[in-house]
């Protein structure tokens, strides 16, 4: 894997060379990564290698392929501690479309595709907000789906999250809808907020709304 340092990349003429060829860095990753795993499948031909899809190596290269017993798991980026997606939008919104098309082309050339997620709102907002992603999970769960990811991580730590509203209703709406992504998001809301709010409900509801 790769370190969160953006410069944190080999710069010798070959490998510079793989990056010139593959229009990225994410070509001598692959490149190094498909030697460890071809190595390791002679003797574990069920076990997966994995790798990052990260800072400078979320562009897919543009020839290499990862092996077949190679798992890329892409995940966004930041600059200067500030994520490089605006984590209160879909990734199929206009300012976030970039990632998921890497997304989508990482789908159409990995055998194992995962994706670590960011659902809270550090970095892109530098102090504590009531925002909440609620918006987002719908959207980009079907993205991953239909860009053949296997496998999701959301990270999610409780000191990013003070401040933050509904985050039992992230949760709970989360687990819901990676079961089948494609279930109509707001009756699933109203159950939610009928069960935890009770009378207060109505008011919860039009405060989500507010928010988003």
């Amino acid at each position: 894997s790769q370190e969160d340092a953006y410069d944190g990349h080999c710069k010798c003429a070959t490998c510079q060379a793989i990056v010139a060829s593959e229009d990225g860095e994410s070509g001598p990753v692959i490149d190094f990564i498909n030697a460890i795993a071809a190595g390791i499948e002679k003797d574990y031909p069920d076990i997966l290698v994995q790798t990052f899809a990260y800072n400078l190596t979320q562009k897919p290269p543009k020839t290499l392929r990862p092996r077949r017993n190679v798992i890329v798991r892409w995940c966004d980026g930041y600059d200067n501690g500030i994520t490089t997606s605006d984590l209160v939008r879909p990734l199929s919104h206009p300012a976030n479309a970039a990632h998921g098309e890497q997304i989508k082309e990482w789908g159409r050339i990995a055998s194992h595709l995962a994706v670590w997620d960011y659902w809270i709102t550090f970095g892109y907002y530098l102090f504590p907000t009531p925002y909440c992603m609620i918006q987002c999970i719908a959207p980009d769960l079907r993205l991953f789906a239909e860009a053949n990811v296997a496998t999701v991580f959301c990270e999610s730590e409780e000191e990013h999250e003070p401040g933050e509203n509904f985050t039992a209703l992230k949760y709970w709406l989360g687990y819901q809808l990676m079961v089948n992504p494609y279930q109509p998001v707001e009756p699933l809301v109203q159950t939610f907020m009928a069960g935890y709010f009770g009378a207060a409900a109505p008011r919860m509801d039009e405060y989500l709304k507010y928010l988003q």
